[in-house]
């Protein structure tokens, strides 16, 4: 009988449970109840189905659901935004879009696509200092910091103007 049941044995029933593996074998395999590995797969934002089986409905509600997690993943969304978005757990998200075939990013990395619009957003934000907005203005109108200002504009070449001008 496992005494403690670690984060990696939690994501494990976690995904035999939606590989379609009954809480039953699961137990069965890590020598636990299934009321107890039940607990761990809610706990970790896994939908439990109902004995028998989910509906053909349900069946489809929850195939649409993992293709708009997967394709939101894949667009540059967050897990955490995904998890809001959806209504899930950031723990169901991983794990829908690991399902779904989808290489997940580590804690932190950013997705090609968020860095993309970073450095396009740090690109306009040059060309309007090189075309005489003030930091100010790129402040408010881009809704950052000046030191963000500042770096987009150290980013790109853009220094100080002649004159020490803000």
């Amino acid at each position: 009988m496992a005494s403690k049941i670690t984060r990696d044995m939690a994501k494990q029933f976690a995904r035999y449970y939606m590989d379609g593996r009954s809480a039953t074998s699961i137990a069965e395999e890590f020598g636990l109840s299934p009321q107890t590995v039940v607990a761990h797969l809610v706990m970790n934002g896994v939908e439990i189905r109902p004995r028998g089986g989910f509906s053909a409905e349900k069946r489809k509600e929850r195939e649409v659901l993992w293709n708009a997690v997967a394709a939101g993943y894949r667009e540059g969304k967050s897990l955490p935004m995904l998890a809001d978005e959806f209504a899930i757990s950031i723990s169901a998200a991983r794990l829908i879009a690991q399902r779904e075939g989808v290489d997940t990013r580590k804690r932190g990395e950013k997705s090609p696509q968020f860095l993309k619009k970073l450095a396009d957003r740090n690109a306009a934000i040059a060309d309007g200092y090189r075309g005489g907005k003030s930091v100010k203005s790129l402040m408010e109108e881009f809704d950052v910091s000046e030191k963000t200002v500042r770096r987009a504009m150290a980013e790109h070449g853009a220094g100080p103007r002649k004159g020490g001008g803000k």
